[in-house]
């Protein structure tokens, strides 16, 4: 238990590397010329979505295993735990990128709509696991969870939004620490990961 308890403790202590890392990113980043500050946001709007994805992508492959071997289920619980959460802060940073850069939420753009649905049935599928008994109707869900977040994401099209607006920026500058932002949220979210895999496995004994 003491063993443990060290090893959560320092998880905290990485979490607060980690933010502070993302927070020093973020004001030492360039602004944008159209967007101004608001670009800010949206590294790490971007940084949060992908980062979800990645987990979401590595969950399926990880549910799949856990069908041959039990011990990875507490991996895929884990990352479909930590990509859920990402996607709900992806979802709020859309809000609030839309609201800053727009003046208004507009629902009728197809990626606000796709992060909405893939919420709600992330939602109900997650509440199912994790009230259920049975492993193999949990691990059930979790595929449909990880999967139908993709199947809905490569559905996605633009009204407003524009085409990879980061990677079309003519700005060295701006693409390196886009690129630093997301890279920083992604090891975030892997850690995060563990931390949930390790404290669902442990829990379990």
């Amino acid at each position: 238990m003491e063993r443990n308890a060290k090893v959560f403790n320092g998880f905290s202590w990485i979490f607060i590397f980690l933010v502070g890392l993302l927070i020093l990113l973020l004001l030492l980043s360039p602004t944008e010329k159209s967007l101004s500050w608001i670009v800010k946001l949206v590294y790490v709007h971007v940084g949060l979505v992908w980062s979800s994805l990645i987990l979401f992508a590595l969950s399926f492959f990880l549910v799949l295993f856990s069908f041959f071997k039990r011990e990875i289920l507490f991996w895929a619980r884990g990352g479909v735990l930590t990509a859920y959460i990402f996607w709900w802060l992806y979802f709020f940073s859309s809000l609030l990128v839309a609201y800053l850069a727009w003046g208004g939420v507009n629902w009728a753009e197809p990626r606000l709509r796709i992060a909405l649905e893939a919420l709600v049935f992330s939602s109900i599928f997650l509440l199912l696991a994790f009230n259920l008994e049975n492993e193999t109707w949990q691990k059930v869900f979790y595929f449909l969870t990880s999967f139908g977040t993709w199947a809905l994401w490569l559905t996605r099209t633009s009204i407003l939004h524009p085409d990879q607006p980061i990677r079309r920026s003519f700005s060295f500058a701006l693409k390196a620490f886009a690129f630093s932002i997301f890279l920083d949220i992604l090891i975030l979210s892997i850690v995060t990961m563990i931390y949930f895999s390790l404290k669902s496995r442990y829990e379990s004994r």
